[in-house]
């Protein structure tokens, strides 16, 4: 079995970081694929080194690509911050009395239709609290606020997760910062563009089924492959 290059393994994390930064869902892919890869190394435990290289690489790699915004975010609030602080808000949109499972940018503090008002919702809440607050303390207002009302209304968000995974599995892809479906069916590029989330999640399930149905054919390296694509 091949086990991964040094250059290999670092350049993972670099390209998992990367993407990070343009979009920060994809750490939460990061602790995943270290999983995924430990697991397709387990025939290496006996030597940790071996076993652990390839790990750390990637775990550097990461942080490698992490590092030049979060030292541009520290020069500038002072705060250690990876990439952003939207994780408050973005949690509070979705787990509020007024959620609907859509992205709706009304807040007790202000509105928030887009990334270029989120100082203006610092401000908000620094008026709510009666003190200066910083990003990241406003980040984790809007948190709080969120964890209360799960707390308070289990049932409600319960509906609402269910319902948001509805969404999120369905043919039409909710608004959110693109209106998909207005984008197609204004460009003829778009228009006549036939894949859609739709087609590549049944393309997914058909090969999920079809891998059950040969899974004791299937050699070890395609077994990790399907595993880390699950996982994905």
């Amino acid at each position: 079995k091949a086990r991964p290059t040094p250059i290999a393994s670092l350049g993972l994390g670099l390209l998992l970081g990367a993407a990070a930064v343009v979009r920060p869902n994809f750490l939460a892919l990061v602790p995943a694929i270290l999983l995924w890869l430990g697991w397709s190394l387990r025939g290496e435990r006996r030597e940790l080194g071996r076993w652990f290289q390839p790990l750390g690489l990637a775990a550097l790699g990461v942080v490698l690509a992490l590092l030049p915004s979060t030292v541009r975010n520290y020069e500038v609030s002072g705060a250690f911050v990876p990439i952003s602080t939207n994780a408050g808000i973005n949690l509070y949109l979705g787990n509020n009395p007024k959620a609907e499972g859509l992205v709706v940018g009304t807040t007790e503090v202000g509105n928030f239709d887009n990334c270029y008002e989120w100082p203006k919702l610092v401000a908000g809440v620094a008026r709510k609290v009666g003190h200066a607050v910083d990003h990241v303390e406003a980040s984790r207002w809007f948190s709080a606020r969120a964890r209360e009302y799960i707390a308070a209304h289990p049932g409600e968000a319960l509906g609402l997760a269910w319902k948001k995974l509805l969404l999120f599995l369905g043919p039409v892809e909710p608004t959110d910062n693109r209106i998909v479906d207005g984008d197609r069916a204004a460009y003829a590029l778009l228009k006549w563009n036939p894949w859609s989330f739709a087609l590549a999640f049944s393309l997914a399930l058909a090969g999920i089924a079809r891998l059950i149905t040969v899974r004791r054919s299937l050699t070890r390296p395609v077994v990790e492959l399907a595993v880390l694509v699950g996982l994905l």
